[in-house]
């Protein structure tokens, strides 16, 4: 007998919070609540990659999440990302803070409430010019940060 709202093929795994599905075992989706002080967060500092602390929320390596990857990266004054690419689309939301963003090429000036789309492939940075902190959330319609390769300029 399959457990309740499963369909034929599949098999849940209660003890590990997985399930096995058309052969593969998967995280299934879940409404997830968090907060960013929960989060522990990373950080580059080198001259390729820039200096950036950042803080993945959502990615399939510890959220029951798929489909989206999103965190906040924290520029603080003199901070950048180094300019990059990767395959898959991205958007930036400006939350605080003023500073440019590189866009193949092309410097946009930027500042809290601003929006990019980036569309994969697209070399791109952003660098805070500014002598306060410059936050913005990312996003990636991708199930797991991991799956993201960087390639730098």
């Amino acid at each position: 007998m399959w457990p309740v709202g499963c369909r034929t093929g599949t098999v849940v795994v209660p003890s590990l919070g997985l399930i096995e599905s058309m052969g593969a075992l998967v995280r299934p989706s879940r409404p997830v609540v968090t907060h960013l002080s929960s989060i522990e967060p990373q950080a580059w500092d080198d001259p390729v990659r820039g200096l950036v602390r950042f803080q993945t929320i959502f990615s399939r390596e510890f959220t029951h999440t798929r489909s989206v990857t999103m965190g906040v990266s924290e520029l603080g004054p003199g901070g950048w990302l180094g300019r990059h690419r990767h395959d898959p689309d991205e958007v930036y939301h400006l939350l605080e803070g003023r500073g440019t963003a590189f866009l193949d090429g092309i410097e946009y000036t930027v500042e809290a409430g601003s929006s990019l789309f980036i569309p994969g492939t697209t070399e791109h940075g952003i660098r805070n010019g500014d002598s306060t902190v410059l936050r913005f959330l990312y996003v990636f319609a991708l199930d797991s940060f991991e799956d993201v390769e960087y390639l730098f300029s």
